[in-house]
């Protein structure tokens, strides 16, 4: 087999993918090098199993659970990195101080805000990475085991489920940096003021060293995931054309639609083809 091209793979993604996958792998981004084997696998098994029909984008019989899964784990991604991002520029600001207890108490909330959000996107991104793992069209030529290949993620999702079911974890200022007590990591639940006990640690920092990880980790599976595809099916190559039959064309011949544009083109009353909503129509109603 061929020797992946991660740069091919991410050019044919920022100009033929939907638009928050073209924002995350737009050039210059940080965060699109985060996720090369996301790129590939799209690249190479979705996207030729994807066509145009009407306005909508379709994904083809087996493959339409695992494209909404894989698509869905990006958006997830996406938005634990947004998260990820707020809670730096909140930081920042409270270094910086505070003119009063007001705007003090109003950027801790903010933090515990992007706390939660941060790790219930990430768990979301765990489940349906193991969804895609289980509905990825070649389920039988090895056993991908997403928890055992991604132990960090796990605690984050387990953290996830302390915060958002149980109480709320304290942010406080340990010499004007927003810190959490390490005892957030603690395999067990504690109470209240066990909470409160322990070393303090920079909230920031855990925070930045669990993405990471995550990254590191997540590109495993996917790696497996593409080794799996490309082991059942060869290296699917992109064409300027996909084969597609339109709901209810009945038993003949495929038809030959094209790729969607990139931009403009014949859609909604806007301006916007299908490629520009998010997620496209046809991932969740194949109806359309």
């Amino acid at each position: 087999m061929s020797t992946p091209n991660f740069a091919a793979a991410v050019k044919h993604i920022e100009a033929q993918g939907d638009i928050i996958e073209r924002c995350v792998f737009a050039e210059g981004s940080r965060l699109g090098i985060s996720f090369p084997w996301y790129a590939l696998v799209w690249s190479k098994y979705i996207s030729p199993n994807t066509a145009k029909v009407g306005h909508s984008l379709m994904s083809a019989g087996d493959w339409t659970e695992f494209s909404e899964r894989h698509y869905t784990v990006l958006v997830r991604c996406q938005g634990a990195w947004q998260s990820l991002k707020r809670v730096e520029a909140t930081s920042n600001a409270f270094i910086r101080g505070h003119s009063s207890y007001e705007h003090a108490a109003l950027d801790i909330v903010s933090l515990h805000q992007d706390l939660l959000a941060f790790t219930v996107a990430l768990g979301s991104a765990l489940e349906n990475l193991e969804k895609a793992v289980r509905a990825r069209p070649a389920p039988s030529l090895q056993n991908i085991n997403v928890r055992d290949a991604t132990p960090s993620l796990d605690t984050i999702y387990e953290i996830r489920n302390r915060i958002a079911h149980a109480w709320t974890i304290p942010i406080f200022a340990n010499s004007g940096v927003p810190s959490v007590s390490d005892v957030l990591f603690s395999p067990q639940e504690l109470p209240w003021t066990d909470s409160r006990t322990g070393t303090p640690a920079c909230l920031l920092d855990i925070l930045e060293a669990k993405w990471r990880e995550f990254i590191s980790e997540i590109n495993v599976v996917w790696s497996r995931i593409y080794g799996d595809l490309r082991d059942k099916y060869g290296d699917l190559d992109a064409k300027p054309y996909l084969h597609a039959r339109p709901p209810g064309a009945g038993s003949g011949a495929p038809q030959t639609v094209p790729l969607r544009p990139l931009r403009g083109g014949q859609g909604s009353a806007s301006g916007m083809d299908a490629q520009g909503i998010s997620p496209p129509e046809s991932r969740w109603n194949p109806s359309l």
